[in-house]
């Protein structure tokens, strides 16, 4: 019994891993002309909750690698979404704010992940205390442990 449910359980998280993975390849449009990948709009959304942020701070919070930073902020700069300046203590340092336009998307990509958070919290308003913290703990300790795929 407990297998079964187990094995349901996993088979859940693949659909919705997939479902994710899916919505994540598209490309789309954040309240502008702009087309944008999932992995653009995550840059441009942490420079707008960390305004004037460097290359390594992004890199380094993003849990993604340097280069692959700098190869998409220069494609986000040619978009005219981001603007650069250099540090005037560091003058190796580039420092990074968002355009209007940059803003306009931010802008729309935070109501779309307010609208997200809202139905998730609907969906877990359903659930008791003691199955929530449940959930709550299965998900720290997933995202903790890091199963390889």
């Amino acid at each position: 019994m407990k297998e079964m449910l187990i094995s349901d359980i996993i088979e859940k998280l693949i659909a919705y891993n997939r479902r994710m993975y899916e919505y994540g390849k598209n490309v789309r449009h954040y309240g502008t002309d702009q087309e944008l990948r999932i992995d653009q709009i995550h840059i441009i959304d942490y420079i707008g909750r960390h305004p004037g942020c460097r290359l390594g701070s992004i890199a380094a919070d993003t849990d993604t690698y340097l280069p692959t930073i700098s190869l998409q902020v220069k494609r986000l700069i040619k978009l005219g979404l981001i603007s650069k300046k250099r540090s005037e203590q560091d003058q190796r340092e580039i420092i990074l704010n968002l355009t209007d336009e940059g803003n306009t998307i931010f802008n729309h990509h935070s109501e779309m992940d307010y609208q997200w958070s809202s139905s998730f919290s609907e969906l877990l308003s359903a659930f008791g205390h003691e199955e929530l913290t449940s959930i709550d703990l299965f998900l720290k300790t997933l995202l903790e442990n890091k199963p390889t795929i």
